[in-house]
């Protein structure tokens, strides 16, 4: 069953890709890995921050572990 919803989320992302260069004439640029794992790790740090912020708390970023 997972492997279905792969399939169908890349295939909805290169629809959007296409669309998105046929529509607007917009170029294809690809990502490196490095850029992919970056807003992976922004994503993901917003969306922890938004639950925080839900249950009524403050995330405090310590100096070893602050994000770059």
């Amino acid at each position: 069953m997972e492997k279905a919803k792969a399939v169908k989320a890349t295939a909805h992302e290169i629809a959007r890709l296409v669309y998105a260069m046929l529509r607007d004439g917009t170029e294809y640029v690809e990502r490196s890995l490095e850029d992919f794992e970056k807003q992976h790790k922004n994503r993901k740090l917003a969306h922890i921050r938004r639950q925080a912020h839900a249950l009524g708390c403050n995330l405090v970023p310590t100096a070893e572990l602050a994000i770059a």
